[in-house]
């Protein structure tokens, strides 16, 4: 009698289990198609809030080699140019120069089909990079004398002789 009653303990208790076991995936089901469905939804928004991409053409010269690129236009920018170029490309450039006479910030996005030339410290002329810096550096100079002094203090940036030049801070 003993071993009827512990078998059918044994098989009732298996059962359970796969019930139990049932119900568990079938409530990660529901939960993963729910999950899916939240992706899906949220996936299709943000596509639709892009709108269409437009492509450009970024004609890039430089080292390594004068290329064609297709970028996206006002998403691309120089790094992501310099990303498709190689990682040496991409850590040594420091300001990009579009169609010859325009200084571009490298995490700015291209408006528009253009010549592409990277610039860094280590090129011929690195007079625009030198420029890029130390306009960089005053800015930097300017916001942290604005911070350092109390707000009774008169802090005035000032640029001579033009402003894209250096810039000079003055404490009254």
């Amino acid at each position: 009698m003993n071993s009827i009653r512990k078998q059918f303990t044994c098989m009732s208790s298996k059962r359970y289990i796969k019930a139990i076991s049932n119900r568990c995936l079938s409530a990660l089901a529901e939960d993963s198609k729910r999950q899916n469905d939240i992706f899906d939804a949220e996936q299709k928004r943000q596509k639709e809030a892009v709108g269409r991409i437009e492509k450009i053409e970024v004609q890039y010269e430089g080292i390594p080699a004068n290329e064609t690129l297709i970028m996206n236009r006002f998403l691309s920018t120089p790094y992501d140019c310099a990303k498709h170029l190689g990682d040496k490309v991409k850590d040594k450039s420091v300001v990009a120069l579009l169609n010859g006479d325009t200084l571009w910030h490298m995490h700015r996005p291209l408006p528009t089909s253009c010549k592409l030339e990277l610039l860094h410290y280590h090129m011929p002329n690195p007079s625009a990079v030198n420029k890029t810096f130390w306009r960089s550096c005053s800015f930097l100079l300017g916001a942290v004398i604005l911070d350092a002094f109390k707000d009774d203090v008169d802090v005035q940036l000032h640029s001579f002789p033009s402003p894209n030049g250096k810039f000079t801070v003055w404490v009254k």
